[in-house]
């Protein structure tokens, strides 16, 4: 499953590793935060609190990576307030086995730290999950550091990296998010008798059985299909049915 870089907004940050002079990147370990092991100067900093199991992010100059040992919410937490790094890595299952409140209040302790999950697997709870968090990449943990880095880089620049799989859920889910809206819309806005012919195309039923059904001329149905189509944004029934 290759991993695709998609163009998102691109963040006017005066931090990024493009605009940031060229140094050797620092990492460091601590269980919690430490003031010493905290890299200075305008490298970007990447907390990697997905634990070493995942991975590790090659040397850089683009970024300085200070690892956590100790992934406890309060530690990650304390990181997050005395860093305000500019990227948090993190374990897409520990995400899912925090409860929503410590997620908020990760997002609200750094609001513009721009979040990486860890994945093990691409499902739709692992899709919702980036959603939730507001995450930029997903990366899975399986790949070589190489790939990490590019990630890292690529969402510090302001783009999104995400796997196709990803990309097919998300695109899948805003088709069916926007058939609905258009289906509420024309509901709304159609007439008594557009409405009951809706009805009986969302189930399969032909113009010459709407015909029957309702006791009108197949003309007639042929202008109220029309009208259901042209309300609804539709441009076929295979849409109508969803």
């Amino acid at each position: 499953m290759s991993p695709v870089m998609v163009a998102s907004e691109q963040l006017v940050d005066p931090a990024s590793p493009r605009s940031a002079a060229a140094r050797p990147a620092s990492r460091s370990r601590a269980g919690g935060y430490s003031p010493k092991s905290a890299p200075d100067g305008p490298c970007a900093l990447v907390l990697w609190a997905a634990g070493p199991e995942v991975g590790a992010l090659p040397a850089s100059r683009a970024f300085a990576v200070h690892e956590l040992e100790d992934l406890s919410t309060d530690a990650v937490l304390q990181a997050l307030r005395e860093l305000q790094p500019r990227v948090l890595v993190v374990d897409a299952q520990w995400c899912q086995g925090s409860s929503r409140a410590d997620l908020e209040e990760l997002r609200r302790t750094a609001p513009r730290t721009r979040w990486i999950l860890a994945w093990h697997d691409v499902t739709w709870p692992s899709v919702a999950l980036l959603l939730d968090v507001d995450a930029r990449a997903a990366v899975n943990c399986s790949v070589q550091p190489s790939v990490w880095a590019k990630a890292v880089t690529a969402v510090l620049d302001g783009e999104v990296w995400l796997p196709r799989a990803a990309q097919r859920w998300l695109y899948v889910k805003a088709l069916a998010a926007r058939r609905r809206e258009l289906q509420e819309r024309a509901a709304c806005e159609l007439t008594e008798r557009e409405a009951e012919v809706h009805g009986l195309l969302e189930v399969g039923y032909t113009n010459k059985e709407i015909a029957r059904l309702l006791a009108i001329s197949p003309n007639t149905v042929k202008k109220h299909v029309a009208a259901v189509f042209e309300k609804g944004g539709l441009r076929s029934r295979r849409q109508v049915l969803g």
